[in-house]
């Protein structure tokens, strides 16, 4: 009687399912295989801008600001659609402006909050075109419309000669709250030197002067 040949043990059995291991394809040799690079596409201007803002609304929330939810600052905060620089400019002031202290804020408080809100977008406009820099195969002209627009928004945001754009028409819905953060921090300047600003030609942001 012909007597049937018994397999390998378990214990001498390799499993052919590959290891869950998280470290992904490996060569023979043992070292990672290198990602497939070719796959990624070249980044186009919408999509760096939108980087741009991504990335503002990240260092907003990581300086401890609570965004306001979709569709409850839509006035302010109006994404590129054409995908040039200014309207993403205008975006970022709009987060900015939506996560300003109301006017019953106490001066300390006011003024440190706006101090923060100016360094998180700086921060985020930063890292964001950091990013797009690094992104493979970046045209120069992506980078300097990001650029662009990060010059444009912090210079309208820290009042540092706040540039022709805002007389447009598109800027127009900003107007009244920019008004009211150049006024308060302009009253504030004149009454560290020493001077009554209630005397003074400030503009008001109810129409007219101060």
């Amino acid at each position: 009687m012909e007597i049937p040949k018994l397999g390998p043990s378990p214990g001498d059995v390799t499993s052919s399912r590959p290891e869950l291991s998280g470290r992904g394809p490996q060569s023979a040799a043992g070292a990672p295989v290198p990602a497939d690079t070719s796959r990624i596409k070249a980044l186009n201007l919408p999509a760096a801008l939108q980087i741009l803002i991504a990335e503002v609304k990240l260092a907003l929330v990581q300086a401890g600001f609570a965004l306001p939810a979709a569709g409850a600052a839509q006035s302010l905060v109006q994404p590129p659609m054409q995908g040039a620089a200014e309207p993403a400019a205008r975006a970022v002031v709009g987060l900015f402006l939506g996560l300003v202290p109301d006017e019953a804020t106490p001066e300390p408080a006011w003024t440190a909050t706006l101090e923060r809100l100016v360094q998180a977008v700086s921060s985020g406009s930063a890292a964001a075109l950091e990013r797009v820099i690094a992104w493979r195969d970046t045209p120069a002209t992506i980078a300097s419309a990001v650029q662009e627009a990060r010059s444009l928004a912090l210079a309208i945001i820290q009042d540092d000669g706040p540039p022709a754009v805002l007389a447009r028409p598109e800027w127009l819905g900003l107007g009244a709250a920019l008004d009211r953060v150049r006024r308060r921090r302009r009253r504030r300047t004149l009454l560290l030197t020493g001077l009554d600003a209630d005397h003074l030609d400030l503009p008001d942001p109810q129409g007219g002067r101060r």
